[in-house]
């Protein structure tokens, strides 16, 4: 999420047998990433970072998990978007390759919305509420169980007085 003029990186995790270290990357196009910082595991449980030195626009990050064994993991991508001060949403990747949509929530109030992706006929493919905390966050949407053929598609946020509407393609 975004603080101040930077970017501020946290992520706790519930189980740290056998990891080495944590690796927070930085990406502007969600493909090539580089290094912004390392932590030791310490066994806290609780890690943050902070980019002083966003990208104006987008910026992608994601946790290199690296274990004792030398094994390597990640987590998923979370786009913050900064310089931005208008109400709008974002949806990333787009289009759709697998059945996981990043969805961004850009400058909305607190509170709970309901999210909707809908057909070319109207009908409704997938919803699902989400409590969001205010401001700026990335909120991931699991298909699992939607099946999307290939086509567009129609993703619309609303609550809290607002409505937002993006188009969702599925390759």
């Amino acid at each position: 999420y975004t603080k101040n003029s930077g970017v501020q990186v946290e992520w706790q995790t519930s189980n740290e047998i056998n990891i080495e270290s944590y690796e927070v990357e930085k990406s502007s196009n969600a493909i090539n990433f580089t290094t912004l910082n390392g932590q030791q595991a310490t066994g806290s449980n609780q890690y943050q970072s902070f980019d002083a030195n966003p990208t104006t626009g987008n910026n992608f990050y994601r946790i290199k998990v690296l274990e004792k064994s030398g094994k390597t993991s990640y987590t998923q991508i979370v786009k913050v978007t900064t310089g931005q001060t208008k109400s709008a949403i974002s949806i990333y990747p787009n289009p759709v390759t697998n059945n996981q949509v990043g969805l961004q929530l850009n400058q909305i109030a607190k509170g709970s919305y309901q999210v909707r992706i809908t057909n070319k006929a109207g009908q409704t493919v997938f919803t699902k509420t989400i409590e969001h905390t205010g401001g700026t966050a990335s909120h991931q949407l699991q298909l699992n169980n939607t099946i999307l053929s290939s086509g567009v598609y129609q993703l619309l946020v609303e609550g809290e007085g607002v409505q937002f509407t993006q188009t969702l393609l599925k390759q």
